[in-house]
C-alpha cells in the first residue's frame, strides 16, 4: 500500500502555559516530528512529570509519548499511555489511531478495529477509511476492505489539492474487491472518471482497466529524479503482483516475493506483501 499505513500528528493544545513543563512538552513535540526518538521519549516523560504541566497538554502528552514507545517496539507501555489520554480526552482521533497500531503489534486485532471503527464514525474521512481498509486487508475481510476503499475514494473531494488519496483508494478497492470477487467494474469506471489517468499513480488504475500494459506501467514508474523511480517500481511490482494473483496468474506470487530485494526496506508494501504470501498456498 502506497501510505495506508499514517505517520500520524498531533498539534499542541491551546491555553497559556509558561512553565518548564510546556518546554519539555514542546521539546518532545519537536522531537518526536524529527525522529529523535530517545529526545522525545525523555522529554515527554518529563513534561508529564512536571507539576505546572496544563491539564490541557496532558492527553496530548500521552499520545505523544505512545507514538514514540510504538516506534521503539514497547507496545504494553504505549497502551498504558493510550488509555489515559482517552480517559482524560474521550474519542481524541490521533490516541485512537496509534491504539489501532499499539493492538495490531500487540496481536488484539478485533481491538484495533474497535478503536478505528470509533475513529471513523467520529471522523468519516478519506484517511481513515482507507486506513481502516487496510488494517480489513492484513485481516483477509477482502469485501470488507474493498467497501472501505470505495468510500474512501468517494470521499476524495473533486477539486482537491493533490487528488492521488483517492486514485490510491481506487487501485486498493480494485485489488480487494477482486480478491473479494466483488470487483464491480462499471462503479470503478465511475468513480475513476474525475481523476487523472496519466500522472502516477494513474497509470496503475489504466493496468487494471486494461488500456495499459505491465511493460507501460514500468516505463511511466521510471520516470522522475532520486528515489521516485524505485518508490513507483515498488509500487507497480506490488499492485500488479496483486491483480496478477486476483486473476489466476501465477506470476503474481512470485512478483511479491521478489518485494524485499526491491522495494525500499521501510516500505509498507514488503509488509503488505509478506501477510498475503503467508495466505497464497
Amino acid at each position: 500500500m502506497r501510505r495506508w499505513v499514517i505517520a500520524v500528528g498531533f498539534v499542541a493544545a491551546g491555553g497559556m502555559a509558561w512553565a518548564s513543563g510546556y518546554d519539555d512538552y514542546m521539546r518532545g513535540y519537536e522531537a518526536r516530528r524529527a525522529g529523535r526518538f530517545d529526545l522525545a521519549l525523555s522529554s515527554f516523560t518529563a513534561a508529564l512529570a512536571a507539576a505546572d504541566l496544563a491539564e490541557t497538554y496532558k492527553p496530548d502528552a500521552h499520545v505523544g509519548r505512545a507514538d514514540v514507545l510504538l516506534h521503539k517496539g514497547r507496545c504494553a507501555e504505549a497502551m498504558n499511555d493510550l488509555d489515559v489520554a482517552l480517559t482524560l480526552r474521550p474519542k481524541l482521533i490521533e490516541a485512537l489511531i496509534i491504539r489501532a497500531h499499539v493492538n495490531a503489534c500487540l496481536g488484539h486485532y478485533d481491538a484495533a478495529l474497535a478503536d478505528l471503527d470509533t475513529a471513523v464514525a467520529a471522523a468519516p474521512t478519506t484517511d481513515l477509511y482507507a486506513l481502516r481498509g487496510s488494517f480489513r486487508w492484513d485481516r483477509g475481510d477482502f469485501a470488507a476492505a474493498a467497501a472501505d476503499f470505495m468510500q474512501s475514494a468517494k470521499l476524495q473531494p473533486k477539486r482537491a489539492f493533490d487528488p492521488r488519496e483517492g486514485v490510491y483508494s481506487l487501485i486498493w478497492y480494485a485489488i480487494a474487491a477482486s480478491r473479494a470477487k466483488t470487483f464491480d467494474a462499471a462503479m470503478y469506471a465511475a468513480a475513476a472518471y474525475d481523476l487523472d489517468d496519466d500522472e502516477w499513480p494513474g497509470p496503475l488504475m489504466s493496468f487494471i482497466t486494461g488500456r495499459k500494459k505491465a511493460d507501460e506501467i514500468y516505463r511511466e514508474a521510471a520516470r522522475g529524479d532520486g528515489d521516485i523511480p524505485s518508490h513507483r517500481k515498488c509500487e507497480a511490482d506490488f499492485f500488479i503482483a496483486e491483480w496478477q494473483y486476483a486473476s489466476g496468474d501465477p506470476a503474481g506470487k512470485t512478483l511479491l516475493q521478489s518485494l524485499p530485494q526491491t522495494c525500499p526496506t521501510d516500505s509498507t508494501y514488503i509488509r503488505h506483501a509478506q501477510t498475503d504470501l503467508q495466505r497464497f498456498p
